[in-house]
């Protein structure tokens, strides 16, 4: 009987609900194979690809935008040069006196010593670092930092361009 409903209508032209889709023989069984099998590639993929899965991560979660301009700074225009090149970085001086550093440190295995305690901020690139004391790599992305106590030491591991905003004390 077609009463002029939208569920009516669509009986009549054959089309079927979700409920009953799901009550067909095979279709059930067939959308869990799909979706087992899905969730299979995507464990596969988070295992193959572990970086990317703590960027997505890292996207996602992030409270706050990568800083990308320093407004109303002083940069020191002559360059800081490290490790034969693979660091270089300026000085920022802000009004109210913050001292930071920009710079890029280029693909090696480097270690940093520190004065002041630092925070490391990626603004692109990747990078893994390990601080003083500490057997562990940790990956730092866009829109993470990470923390160096004054007067110790960081190994930093580069394999792409990192770019940096270094925040002193």
């Amino acid at each position: 009987m077609n009463d002029g409903s939208a569920a009516s209508q669509a009986r009549m032209s054959g089309a079927i609900s979700k409920s009953e889709a799901l009550r067909a023989p095979g279709i059930r069984a067939w959308l869990t194979a799909r979706v087992q099998g899905l969730v299979t590639q995507v464990r596969e993929l988070v295992a193959r690809f572990p970086r990317l899965v703590k960027a997505v991560k890292t996207l996602i979660k992030m409270p706050h935008m990568i800083t990308s301009t320093l407004d109303g700074v002083s940069v020191t225009t002559q360059a800081s040069v490290y490790f034969d090149g693979k660091c270089v970085s300026h000085g920022v001086t802000f009004a109210d006196g913050t001292k930071k550093s920009v710079g890029v440190v280029l693909p090696a295995t480097l270690t940093f010593n520190t004065g002041a305690p630092e925070i490391m901020e990626c603004v692109a690139g990747a990078c893994e670092y390990k601080l003083a004391g500490s057997d562990t790599w940790v990956t730092s992305v866009p829109g993470e930092k990470f923390s160096i106590p004054g007067n110790s030491k960081f190994d930093i591991r580069v394999t792409e361009a990192y770019h940096y905003i270094c925040h002193f004390g």
